[in-house]
């Protein structure tokens, strides 16, 4: 990999984490960004990641203006959206916790009963005498 498709993912990379939300639109918006960077890679042949962030602007100031450019119907139902899976996930990861615990307190005192009763047994041997 050459040094300018490393600068090129570093800086894709970075844009992506600051999304909010990630979907089919800003999945567009980041190709769209990458295609511009690769015509840019193509005019100047070796570039630092300074030039690219004065040719495009810090990651974070790309994402803000899409943000503010962007749908604000769209982004509170998907905000909304990705927060409701987040608290789902949470709640089911919280449960799934709390029945393996159960689960092995459950086995934990079973064994710890089968180890401590006490099995009582009494042997009779019953013999014959012979009388002869």
């Amino acid at each position: 990999m050459t040094d300018n498709e490393q600068i090129i993912r570093s800086y894709i990379k970075e844009v992506k984490c600051h999304f909010p939300v990630y979907k089919a639109q800003e999945k567009k918006f980041v190709d769209d960004l990458e295609n511009a960077i690769m015509d840019f890679s193509n005019e100047t042949k070796e570039f630092t990641y300074n030039e690219l962030l004065n040719r495009f602007g810090s990651p974070k100031d790309l994402v803000a203006n899409y943000l503010l450019e962007a749908d604000a119907q769209y982004l509170s139902k998907e905000i909304r959206y990705s927060h409701h899976i987040k608290l789902i996930s949470i709640f089911s990861a919280g449960m799934l916790i709390v029945s393996l615990t159960i689960v092995i307190l459950l086995q934990y005192l079973f064994y710890y009963h089968a180890r401590t009763s006490y099995i009582s047994r009494e042997i009779t041997t019953i013999e014959e005498e012979n009388n002869k």
